[in-house]
């Protein structure tokens, strides 16, 4: 595949980038989301992606050519659209505030919820798409069967989700799913659901074993959704000794899928 030189940047395909950068609804309708990095470009063609397109700024280009001519030529065989642009045009697509590497697009997995399984972790109106970036790299590290994300939980393909994930959204199977369809899927799975959450008979984690089941992780600053915790077989928190009230919701979350692990 020969690459293309864009220099406007009203070009159809930078406006596109633009748009799929910062609409979700445009994501979702295109089935395609965008990621920025060299590095993760990389990862992406190990893990066997598949990608729409590339956009690379010129003199970068360039520069990867000279240093490593043979993954440009394996990513000239790929039969992905192959675009390089000048640093004003590329900047106006880019959506990092410094260069990172080339910008590629993917098509946007929506795998069918599992029938197989044995440890999930699920999000509750987790709205910091950080947060749900670094949730989806967590699962990831600790070999989580999947992250179910529920109601009124940030998309995980926005650049920043994308960007936390730090290419584990390559791998990990996510599911945007109701409330509804993540206790039925669990239900036929035969795990239990617990909650990350206060409450009086809440268990600490580590004095009862947390392996095979689902666990849910709730809201920056409202927790679990109290009906959702009413559809629970009970709730575990996290033991701490200092004087802070509460965790950041993915470190929560990443405590508690290695909790989770350590029963494998």
């Amino acid at each position: 595949m020969q690459w293309e030189l864009v220099t406007s940047k009203e070009n159809k395909l930078i406006r596109h980038v633009n748009r799929l950068a910062s609409e979700a609804k445009y994501r979702r309708a295109n089935g395609v989301y965008v990621c920025e990095g060299e590095k993760l470009l990389w990862e992406a063609v190990r893990d066997g992606v598949p990608l729409q397109a590339v956009v690379w700024e010129q003199q970068s280009l360039h520069e990867a050519r000279a240093a490593r001519p043979e993954k440009l030529q394996l990513l000239e065989t790929l039969g992905c659209r192959l675009v390089e642009a000048p640093a004003n045009v590329f900047s106006a697509a880019s959506f990092l505030e410094t260069f990172s590497g080339p910008l590629f697009l993917c098509g946007i997995r929506e795998p069918k919820i599992p029938e197989k399984g044995s440890r999930f972790l699920a999000l509750d109106c987790v709205q910091d798409p950080g947060n749900v970036g670094t949730v989806i790299r967590s699962a990831d590290a600790f070999s989580v069967d999947g992250v179910f994300l529920l109601e009124g939980t940030a998309d995980p393909y926005q650049p920043k989700a994308v960007r936390a994930a730090m290419g584990s959204i390559f791998r990990v199977p996510v599911y945007r799913v109701t409330t509804e369809d993540f206790f039925q899927a669990m239900q036929k799975l035969l795990l239990p659901v617990y909650a990350a959450a206060l409450s009086d008979r809440a268990e600490p984690i580590g004095n009862k074993a947390l392996g095979d089941a689902a666990v849910i992780v709730g809201n920056e600053g409202r927790g679990v959704r109290p009906e959702t915790i009413a559809r629970c077989d009970g709730t575990r928190i996290i033991p701490m000794s200092g004087n802070a009230e509460s965790l950041n919701a993915a470190v929560a979350a990443s405590i508690l899928m290695w909790e989770m692990s350590r029963w494998r």
